[in-house]
C-alpha cells in the first residue's frame, strides 16, 4: 500500500513498513516487496569460493499486521540447500542476530538450518547476560526457500525487538565457517517517513 500527501500542487507517495503491502513468503523476492534492502558490500574475501550460492546478494526487511518479514536472496541463485563442498552434514547454515540501534547489544538470534528438503528454525533470545530459547510454534512463523530464503514470524516472539535494530547476517555450508557475512541498519518506520518528506522540502525549494 502507498500512501500520498500533496503539498504545493506536489504529489508525493511515499511508503513505510507500516502501510506496505505485506511481502508474500514464496521463496521468491520480486522488486519492491520489501520496504527496507541491503545490499551487501562487504569484504569481498568472505564470498563463496566454490559457487554454491553461499554468497548473499542482499537482506531485506519489513513489517505489517503484527508481523515481521526478512528476506536472503543469494548471487547464483537458487539457494544452496546442501552446504558447500566441505559440508560433511550438507546443510546450508543462515543466522540472523538482530541488535540495538547502536548495534552494540545483541537482543534475539535466529538460526534456520537447510538440509534438502527439511528446513528448521530456532530463536534466542539474550537477556543481558545469557541466552535462551524462544518457543516457536508452527503458527508463529512461515518459511520458504527457492531462489531466496523468505521468512516471517509473529511479532510478539520478537517483543524486545526495538522498532529500530541493527543485524549481522551469517550463510555458511559448515555450521563452522563463514561463506558470507552482511550487516546493517534498519531505521523505524516514522524515520522513512521523515525522510520522504525531507525529499519533498528539497523538491518545493527548487521549484520557487
Amino acid at each position: 500500500m502507498l500512501r500520498s500527501l500533496i503539498i504545493g500542487g506536489v504529489v508525493v507517495v511515499f511508503c513505510a513498513s507500516f502501510v506496505q503491502a505485506s511481502p508474500i513468503i514464496d521463496g521468491d523476492v520480486g522488486s519492491g516487496e520489501y520496504t527496507n534492502v541491503i545490499d551487501d558490500t562487504g569484504d569481498e574475501s568472505l564470498k563463496d569460493f566454490f559457487s554454491t550460492g553461499l554468497d548473499m546478494a542482499t537482506m531485506q526487511f519489513d513489517d505489517d499486521s503484527g508481523w515481521l518479514y526478512l528476506a536472503m536472496t543469494v548471487v547464483g541463485e537458487p539457494v544452496d540447500r546442501n552446504g558447500d563442498p566441505t559440508s560433511f552434514d550438507e546443510e546450508t547454515n543462515f543466522k540472523v542476530k538482530f541488535y540495538d540501534t547502536a548495534g552494540t547489544t545483541p537482543c534475539y538470534l535466529l538460526d534456520i538450518v537447510i538440509t534438502g528438503t527439511d528446513v528448521e528454525v530456532e530463536l534466542e533470545y539474550y537477556n543481558g547476560s545469557s541466552w535462551s530459547d524462544v518457543t516457536l510454534n508452527p503458527g508463529d512463523y512461515e518459511i520458504a526457500v527457492g531462489d531466496a530464503l523468505e521468512f516471517k514470524i509473529d511479532e510478539s516472539k520478537m517483543s524486545n525487538l526495538p522498532d529500530s535494530f541493527s543485524f549481522r547476517s551469517r550463510l555458511d555450508g559448515t555450521g563452522e565457517w563463514d561463506d558470507d557475512q552482511m550487516s546493517g541498519h534498519i531505521p523505524e518506520p516514522a524515520t522513512l517517513i521523515l525522510l520522504g518528506l525531507g525529499a519533498v522540502g528539497s523538491l518545493l525549494r527548487r521549484r520557487r
